[in-house]
């Protein structure tokens, strides 16, 4: 793996473009393939290394050395692979438990919702957030975007990002309760 002087390292922080590529080019294969062997799903690993490569630019100061880019780039991108598989394993346990929960409650209450209503009712309470809460709600629970995603695409904190989407949260909780679907809510969001 070809690394940076500590001239083109210095250009690197400040920076430089041609230094970025450079370290992009001799580390983007390495980690695809090594993201790729857990995910077993190429757009998912890209999409991971790439989230890599803009935490590392962002993060660029906190870099001494030439040689601390590649250790510290595949220590970003281990951490990301293990928030996805989180994040695959709290998604699938919630669908399991929803369709336990789910079943015993349609044979419990008295008036049932079709699913074309509870997908209605999820959309309205979405269209009325406020547009920027709309907006970031939208990007993570629909788009599966993370905070720092939603943040870099917005120009935004990742705080804000996320007091947006509990306010969001609070907001779809307290309009879907009237529908008698604050579990589904829980479950699927």
């Amino acid at each position: 793996m070809q690394m940076l002087t500590e001239t083109e390292f210095d250009a690197f922080k400040k920076d430089d473009q041609k230094a970025f590529k450079k370290v992009f080019d001799s580390c983007h294969s390495a980690l695809i393939r090594y993201v790729e062997s857990l995910t077993k799903i190429s757009e998912d690993a890209e999409e991971i290394v790439q989230e890599g490569f803009v935490l590392l630019y962002t993060n660029k100061h906190k870099l001494e050395h030439a040689a601390d880019i590649y250790p510290y780039l595949f220590t970003i991108v281990k951490r990301l692979t293990i928030s996805y598989f989180r994040r695959k394993v709290t998604s699938s346990k919630y669908l399991e438990e929803l369709k336990g929960h789910w079943s015993e409650q349609v044979d419990t209450t008295s008036s049932q919702v079709t699913e074309r209503e509870i997908r209605e009712a999820l959309q309205n309470s979405i269209d009325e957030l406020p547009l920027r809460q709309k907006q970031v709600y939208t990007m993570n629970k629909l788009e599966d975007k993370s905070y720092q995603e939603i943040a870099d695409d917005l120009g935004l904190s990742r705080s804000t990002v996320k007091n947006q989407i509990i306010a969001a949260t609070k907001i779809i909780r307290l309009k879907l309760s009237k529908y008698h679907l604050f579990i589904f809510f829980c479950f699927f969001h």
